[in-house]
């Protein structure tokens, strides 16, 4: 960061502008301890609590947030100065600087890091208004799962989880999760009690205080939006509530009553056909994920503290997801591929052919690597029991030459020794290729794998 740390701001008003008694205006500049000013520019955003204002430092874009009086409490300035003091989970949290005070204007603000533009609301996609690959939206689901088991890890509560608190790149499924002057320490009362709908049912009907076991609830029906463009909890049921802002069935709907659209012992809030994406997109991922979302909605609705699906167990399994992916050769729709050494049934789940894979590597610990065109492999699966869940740089690439015959490029330092079909031995060092189809097994050196074709 470039602002210095502990700086008291200057809080008198440098331009003498007017100034609103509810939140700062655009041309305010503040100046800080070491000379130098931060410009207010213009409003970007606003909610409930507080507006947002783009904002110029030392050359540079941030963002302020000014919170409206009514919400400018001293239980707000403790949870900021807490946050200010303590280093964010990752990069992927937009987490608040330093705190804004001047005279003029009521209450208080924060400064933070600029969101780049690439970063889009979800609800784009959940409007359709962008159409992101599957990859990039399970690799969204995993970076949302891999932040918030960063922050359980480091003690901390998010409290307020819903599609509004997340952007990403429809591009990749990066991500930044906003709004982070929520997060307290787990187990304690925050400003906020959650989003409605996002919220866990026992905080909903009981008014149970956040903590980690909510956010997991909430962690889930995000993904479960993401994946399935539909709330967990909304089908016939949901359909059936004539007046939408009816808080009495809501708190049914939400709480006393959740209930699952795809429980398999009660069919009675299933899709309807307001529904339907959730029906159409339940069918196209595999099973183990399908299991998840039915236990942290069946049993997780019921025992909050056994029943919820784990950070660990989301991600492990939105990994495993990631690594069956392929195309389809017809209609070039992306499935998930389930190698079968006999024989394989995959079917598109578009045009209903045969979904074929070329290569495939089976690792030492059974888990499965559909090679693309394109696959990167990562220190989550050369280095699985060091580097479990790192997709931070590739160590090996998949790429083809003119005529489609794929390789595997060895981008790590370590060397690796192949056993060709011949059970030749051969060492592959950094920079070096290996023709899959003339290959059986392939020792990474911190993990093996057994390759596999269709041929």
């Amino acid at each position: 960061m470039t602002l210095p740390k502990g700086y008291k701001p200057n809080t008198k008003n440098q331009n003498n502008l007017p100034l609103s008694a509810e939140k700062i205006t655009e041309g305010i500049k503040i100046k800080m301890e070491n000379g130098k000013e931060i410009n207010i520019k213009e409003e970007i955003g606003s909610g409930l609590q507080a507006t947002v204002f783009a904002a110029e430092y030392d050359g540079r874009l941030y963002a302020v947030k000014w919170y409206y009086s009514k919400f400018a409490t001293k239980k707000q300035r403790q949870i900021l100065e807490h946050l200010v003091c303590k280093k964010p989970p990752s990069s992927n949290f937009v987490w608040p600087i330093n705190i804004l005070e001047i005279d003029e204007v009521k209450g208080f603000g924060f400064i933070m890091e600029r969101v780049e533009n690439r970063f889009k609301p979800l609800s784009l996609w959940i409007n359709r208004l962008v159409n992101p690959s599957i990859r990039t939206l399970l690799t969204t689901c995993f970076n949302i799962t891999r932040s918030f088991y960063l922050l359980h890890s480091n003690g901390l509560c998010y409290c307020d989880l819903s599609l509004n608190n997340i952007l990403f790149d429809p591009s990749n499924g990066d991500i930044r999760i906003i709004d982070t002057d929520n997060i307290v320490i787990n187990g304690q009362q925050g400003s906020v009690s959650g989003t409605d709908s996002f919220m866990a049912p026992e905080i909903v009907s009981k008014g149970v205080i956040p903590n980690v076991y909510t956010d997991r609830y909430s962690l889930s029906v995000i993904i479960f939006f993401i994946m399935f463009v539909n709330h967990p909890l909304e089908g016939k049921k949901e359909s059936q509530v004539k007046n939408k802002r009816d808080e009495v069935e809501l708190k049914k709907l939400y709480g006393s009553e959740a209930l699952f659209i795809f429980d398999p012992d009660d069919r009675s809030n299933e899709p309807d056909t307001r529904h339907e994406n959730a029906l159409i997109y339940w069918k196209i991922y595999p099973k183990f994920l399908r299991d998840l979302f039915t236990s942290a909605f069946t049993k997780g609705i019921h025992d909050p503290m056994n029943g919820r699906i784990t950070e660990g167990v989301w991600q492990r399994d939105l990994a495993r997801a990631i690594d069956l992916l392929t195309c389809c050769g017809i209609c070039k729709c992306e499935n998930f591929y389930y190698p079968n050494k006999i024989q394989n049934k995959s079917r598109c789940w578009n045009c209903k052919r045969p979904v074929v894979a070329t290569f495939w590597l089976i690792f030492a610990d059974n888990n499965i690597v559909v090679l693309n065109h394109n696959t990167n492999l990562y220190p989550h699966h050369l280095d699985p029991n060091n580097r479990e869940f790192d997709f931070s740089i590739p160590l090996a690439k998949v790429i083809s030459d003119f005529r489609g015959s794929l390789f595997l490029e060895n981008k790590d330092s370590s060397k690796w020794t192949t056993t060709t079909k011949d059970l030749k031995m051969e060492n592959i060092g950094k920079g070096g290729r290996l023709n899959l189809s003339n290959v059986r097994k392939i020792s990474f050196g911190r993990t093996s794998a057994l390759v596999y074709s269709r041929h």
